[in-house]
């Protein structure tokens, strides 16, 4: 199995601290040149006309805690802009390409499995839905080629296996070094445990 990088360029959500900074790290490590633009879907767009991308990592922003009678139309409408929508306007810059080349690995880490959304956070558990729908119909688009289109679910230690083309597995909410050796996994590289 390969472990280097070199010459990829990798596209990853979240950079700035958490999961998102340790997957950045560890593709800079194996030689992958990572876009940083922070938070920023208007930069990661502008940036994408002129790269293309191989490696492109969804990291879940975390979930604010909330009871579902308080959570105003603007709280659902700003999830889903927060949440969702840059992953799509992103992926339709990126998948085409991607599938034109026969090549590339996009990786979501999903915060929670959507049957299991938290009762504090009803309206977060909704928007990892929409993301775990997407990566089901990115998958499917991506169906008899090389790209990867694989969905990780973040939470207690089990593995769901394989469905429809998923590969899903899931890790202690806090063991982020191990969700991190997932992802490098999936990207074809070593588990360095």
């Amino acid at each position: 199995m390969e472990d280097t990088l070199i010459g990829r360029n990798a596209l990853v959500t979240g950079t700035g601290h958490g999961l998102g900074a340790l997957v950045t790290a560890a593709l800079t490590e194996r030689g992958a040149k990572v876009i940083d633009v922070g938070r920023a879907t208007s930069k990661y767009l502008q940036v994408l006309e002129d790269i293309d991308v191989d490696i492109f990592i969804d990291v879940a922003p975390p979930a604010a805690a909330s009871a579902f009678v308080d959570v105003e139309d603007d709280d659902w409408r700003q999830i889903l802009e927060s949440n969702v929508l840059p992953s799509i306007r992103i992926m339709r810059r990126v998948m085409p390409r991607m599938l034109l080349r026969n090549t590339g690995s996009v990786v979501f880490v999903i915060a929670e499995a959507p049957s299991e959304a938290r009762m504090d956070a009803v309206h977060h558990g909704m928007a990892e839905a929409a993301r775990l729908s997407l990566v089901r119909s990115l998958s499917n688009l991506a169906r008899g080629s090389d790209v990867g289109v694989t969905a990780v679910i973040q939470r207690e230690g089990y593995d769901l296996g394989e469905e429809d083309g998923l590969r899903r597995e899931r890790v202690e909410p806090h063991a982020k070094q191990e969700l991190l050796q997932v992802i490098l996994s999936l990207l074809g590289l070593e588990r360095q445990m």
